[in-house]
């Protein structure tokens, strides 16, 4: 397995002023920011290029410079899957919440065969990197084979691992590790999950893997 290489660790402001400089929404979360408030944007975006700033990482005309390549990227993605590790006390009901202790990755399928990461946390602490896709499918399978392996010991019990593979237009799926099964929900746009009609949960993700990581065209 190959690690990601020059890994970035932007904060949730300094994501936001990125994404504002290029006029595009960013497409993972950002769990300190209220997205849904004009003004709570505007002041996150200039806390984020007076910290950029101050670490070096505009250009003289204050821009984002090739240092915030990966963060760039990822604005040019497509959205392909989500992974969450919570608590297992979280809801069945619902996606887990950051407040409750959840750790974010969430993957973007690019051009060119690669995928960013985006591994995020509750203070609003990112990470990001570069993988090639089928890397990233390979990091997807092997994070469910040792999710589904803790869940049945005693030291892992405490902890669930759901993958969520947004969709457009309708229903997302979300495959959720518990208690050493994998079981298939359909997300809805509340984040609602409901039980899903999939026979094969197993033989389901490897198809979800395939089909969601396609790099955009």
């Amino acid at each position: 397995m190959t690690t990601a290489n020059n890994i970035l660790q932007l904060s949730d402001d300094e994501i936001v002023a990125v994404a504002v400089s290029a006029r595009a929404a960013w497409p993972g979360l950002l769990p300190t920011v209220d997205t849904d408030s004009t003004q709570v944007l505007t002041a996150s975006a200039l806390r984020g290029m007076r910290s950029l700033a101050i670490r070096g990482m505009l250009t003289e005309s204050s821009t984002p410079s090739a240092l915030l390549d990966p963060a760039r990227a990822a604005l040019r993605g497509r959205k392909a899957v989500v992974t969450y590790l919570a608590p297992a006390s979280s809801s069945a009901s619902s996606l887990p919440d950051l407040a409750d202790g959840a750790a974010v990755c969430s993957f973007f399928a690019l051009v060119g065969g690669v995928a960013v990461i985006d591994v995020a946390d509750a203070a609003g602490v990112h990470a990001l990197g570069v993988l090639p896709v089928a890397e990233v499918r390979e990091l997807i399978r092997d994070s469910v084979q040792q999710a589904v392996a803790a869940s049945r010991s005693e030291a892992g019990a405490g902890f669930a691992w759901c993958l969520v593979v947004p969709a457009v237009g309708s229903s997302s799926v979300a495959m959720i590790v518990q208690s050493g099964d994998i079981t298939a929900y359909e997300v809805g746009g509340d984040g609602q999950l409901a039980p899903s009609a999939v026979d094969d949960p197993g033989r389901t993700l490897d198809a979800i893997l395939t089909d969601a990581l396609v790099p955009a065209s």
